[in-house]
């Protein structure tokens, strides 16, 4: 099960197992709770732009509120995770001030106007608690205007909270390479990519063709259709290319020997990598004062 919980750029992976096809997502888009946990040294007032100026009594209280309720708790306990809601709190106050000391230092942007939005899509994963990858990328996109970095994708960085996130993208930083990167869904026929600071991963029921001269999206093929192992990826998300016809992959867990033989496309250490994204853990579930 990958593990990618809900704060954003906070968006996801490495140590979550990233899919290592071109199709796989990217290999570390989300800041999970244990990052901000890292990160956090203290709160500012912090300053923006903007009309409206991020404070811990107001932004913070909202996506503490966001973060810390029932459906984190229900999702907590469905992973084995033990929930307290001090301890979920603090790590999400932890993020949150973060945040608005990189705005203070002018290493961020804050946009009120997407305050609302970005609680509740948190919200909304975390009652999902499992998601596939493009609803994932797509739960992150209102929170990563929120708090918006003013480093641009390709440039070097110390942490995610620094990284611009160009409009519809989540950006983050690359914790081999140390530069920002931004990932985003990219509809049919669009330009696809899966190198280089800016990756555009396809919408759902589509494929990236890398058999023309220039990448797109096209549809992908349909359950049962003749497929070809070198090019599995065009049976779609969460699916393979099983005996020449495209069907589902191994679930996670499962045994394989080969990438080809995961629904995930991923295979670890012999073991087949989720499709799901995990939307909590144990820094979030209870700040990490217990397992």
């Amino acid at each position: 099960m990958r593990s990618a919980a809900i704060f954003p750029i906070l968006l996801l992976v490495v140590g979550c197992g990233s899919k290592v096809d071109p199709q796989a997502a990217p290999a570390d888009t989300a800041v999970t709770p244990t990052d901000v946990a890292l990160e956090a040294d203290g709160a500012s007032d912090g300053t923006s732009d903007g009309a409206v100026l991020p404070t811990e009594d107001r932004t913070c209280k909202r996506l503490a509120d966001a973060l810390c309720g029932g459906a984190t708790e229900a999702c907590c306990k469905t992973v084995g995770i033990a929930f307290a809601g001090a301890g979920c709190r603090e790590a999400a106050l932890s993020y949150c001030t973060t945040r608005i000391d990189a705005v203070g230092l002018g290493k961020a942007v804050y946009d009120d106007s997407q305050l609302e939005a970005c609680a509740k899509d948190w919200s909304t994963a975390i009652a999902a608690c499992q998601i596939e990858f493009v609803p994932y990328l797509r739960s992150q996109r209102a929170c990563a205007q929120l708090f918006n970095g003013t480093t641009a994708p390709g440039a070097a960085c110390a942490s995610s909270a620094e990284c611009h996130s160009p409009p519809g993208a989540v950006a983050y930083c690359d914790t081999t390479t140390k530069r920002c990167k931004a990932s985003s869904i990219v509809a049919e026929g669009a330009p696809c990519s899966f190198t280089g600071s800016q990756l555009r991963y396809c919408d759902e029921g589509f494929y990236c063709d890398l058999t023309g001269g220039t990448a797109a999206c096209r549809k992908q093929l349909a359950e049962g259709a003749a497929c070809s192992t070198s090019n599995y990826v065009a049976c779609g998300y969460s699916r393979t290319c099983v005996v020449d016809k495209c069907g589902a992959g191994l679930a996670g867990g499962a045994k394989c020997t080969d990438a080809v033989e995961c629904a995930s496309w991923n295979c670890n250490a012999g073991v087949c990598n989720s499709v799901f994204y995990q939307q909590v853990e144990a820094s979030l579930c209870n700040g990490a004062t217990s397992k």
